[in-house]
C-alpha cells in the first residue's frame, strides 16, 4: 500500500483517555497436559493488543497506531497418529469496552481533510486447524501439509482489516534431504477463499556450505489487486491488497562460531 510513516504508539487506557507510557500492567497463565497421544496448551492472558493496532490522526497531523486492552482466552492440541499429526488452535479475544476519538484522513472527493472517527476494538475469535503427514523415501524426509484458518465474530470486511489471513487455507510441502550439507526445501501456497484473486507463493531452500557457513535464499510473492492511494478508501487497502507490493527475493549467508 502507499507508504506511511507512523509516529509513536498511543495506548487507550480507558473510555477517550490516552497515555504515551510504554510501561504497563499486563500478565498471563499457561499450562500444558498430556492425554493419551495428545498434547494440550491452554492460556489466559490480558496485554495491550498489538497485533491489531487501529489508525489515526492526532493535532500534530501525524499517523499513531492505537492500542487497545485484550483478554485473551485460548487452547491448542496436538495429536500424533502414524505418519500422521493433526494440530488445532482456538483463541476468544475480548477487548475492553472503550472508545477512542481520534481524526482520520478524510477523502480526497469529499474535499475535508480529516474527518472525526471512533475507533472501537472488535470482539472476535480465531480458529486454526491443520493436518501434517511425513513420510520417507530414498533418504529423503517428506513432510506435507494442510493449514486453514478463519477469524469470526465480525462481518467480513472487518476480518479482512483485522487480518491478513482471515479465511485462508495454505497447501505445504518440505523436504529435508538429510545429507552432510543438510539441504532443505519449502514450498508453500496460500490462498484467500472469500477472494480468489488473492495468494501468497513461498519457496525457500537453505543447506551448509562447510561446518561454519550456511546459506538461506527464497521468494515470497504475493498476488493482489494494487491497493488505493486514498487512505479513507478503506473498503479497497484491506487484506492482501495492503501488501501486494511486497514481493521480496532474499540470500543470506551466515557464519555460526
Amino acid at each position: 500500500g502507499p507508504g506511511i510513516r507512523l509516529s509513536e504508539p498511543i495506548w487507550v487506557v480507558a473510555d477517550q483517555e490516552f497515555s504515551g507510557d510504554n510501561y504497563g500492567v499486563q500478565w498471563a497463565a499457561h499450562g500444558n497436559f498430556t492425554f493419551a497421544d495428545i498434547d494440550f496448551d491452554v492460556h489466559w492472558l490480558r496485554v495491550m493488543d498489538r497485533q491489531q493496532p487501529r489508525f489515526g490522526l492526532r493535532f500534530d497531523s501525524t499517523i499513531h497506531p492505537y492500542f487497545f486492552y485484550v483478554n485473551q482466552v485460548g487452547g491448542a492440541f496436538q495429536w500424533a497418529m502414524d505418519t500422521f499429526i493433526l494440530k488445532g488452535e482456538a483463541v476468544y479475544r475480548k477487548f475492553d469496552d472503550v472508545e477512542a476519538t481520534v481524526l482520520f484522513p478524510g477523502s480526497a472527493d469529499s474535499g475535508f481533510p480529516a474527518v472525526l472517527k471512533t475507533l472501537t476494538p472488535l470482539d472476535h475469535s480465531i480458529i486454526a486447524m491443520g493436518i501434517e503427514r511425513n513420510e520417507e523415501f530414498n533418504g529423503i524426509s517428506a513432510g506435507f501439509f494442510i493449514e486453514g484458518q478463519y477469524l469470526g465474530g465480525v462481518s467480513e470486511l472487518d476480518a479482512r482489516r483485522m487480518s491478513l489471513f482471515q479465511k485462508d487455507v495454505m497447501f505445504g510441502m518440505r523436504l529435508a534431504f538429510n545429507d552432510l550439507l543438510g539441504k532443505e526445501i519449502f514450498a508453500s501456497v496460500i490462498q484467500d477463499l472469500d477472494v480468489l484473486s488473492e495468494k501468497i507463493y513461498v519457496l525457500r531452500y537453505s543447506q551448509r556450505l562447510s561446518d561454519t557457513w550456511k546459506i538461506f535464499t527464497g521468494v515470497r510473492v504475493i498476488e493482489a489487486t494494487p491497493a488505493s492511494e486514498d487512505l479513507s478508501d478503506v473498503e479497497n487497502n484491506v487484506g492482501l491488497t495492503s501488501v501486494e507490493a511486497s514481493d521480496h527475493v532474499y540470500f543470506n549467508i551466515s557464519r555460526f562460531f
